[in-house]
């Protein structure tokens, strides 16, 4: 009693996330953006098959869930460009592929990311929670995880592996269409 049974994942499952490259805004983006973006639901698949991508939107504890990331997101930011270390070193294991580590300050192109979403049941404030993400990768996956089931088994898109299409044989700054 009280143990969730949710349907094992064979790995033959359907995409869930339809990328829709060619008619969206990821058709400007470049192949580290897609990288990120396949990087991200990777782990929101890791999560999804441990039975915790559950959605919390509409809860109380989704509300405060919500503003405690935020500051969470903001003194994480702070604390990184204020950080000379960080800027000339920087941690490879906090941003979502190799391709996006950036060394100095970190500007607006960049978001902090909750690595299990907060309308998903993730902690709002823990480190090993946050990761930088690309803020157009950023958008673009909010509106995808909101679309999610309720109790998501599995998380695939269909334009990952980033190699395996859109960026076979092409460098991380090279557009996705082209």
């Amino acid at each position: 009693m009280g143990a969730t049974l949710h349907n094992p994942v064979t790995g033959n499952e359907p995409p869930n996330i339809k990328c829709s490259v060619e008619n969206s805004a990821k058709k400007d983006w470049d192949c580290c953006q897609l990288k990120q973006f396949c990087a991200k639901v990777n782990e929101l698949d890791k999560i999804a098959q441990e039975g915790q991508l559950k959605d919390i939107r509409g809860t109380d504890r989704y509300d405060e869930n919500r503003l405690a990331g935020d500051q969470a997101a903001a003194d994480f930011r702070e604390e990184w460009n204020g950080n000379p270390k960080k800027k000339k070193d920087p941690t490879k294991s906090k941003f979502y592929h190799e391709c996006a580590v950036k060394k100095g300050k970190i500007g607006d192109e960049m978001q902090v990311d909750h690595v299990h979403e907060i309308q998903r049941g993730g902690h709002p404030s823990q480190q090993s929670n946050l990761k930088w993400l690309d803020t157009s990768v950023n958008a673009s996956i909010q509106g995808h995880v909101g679309s999610l089931p309720k109790s998501a088994g599995y998380v695939k898109a269909d334009c990952c592996p980033a190699g395996k299409a859109y960026c076979k044989g092409k460098g991380d700054r090279a557009n996705v269409m082209t």
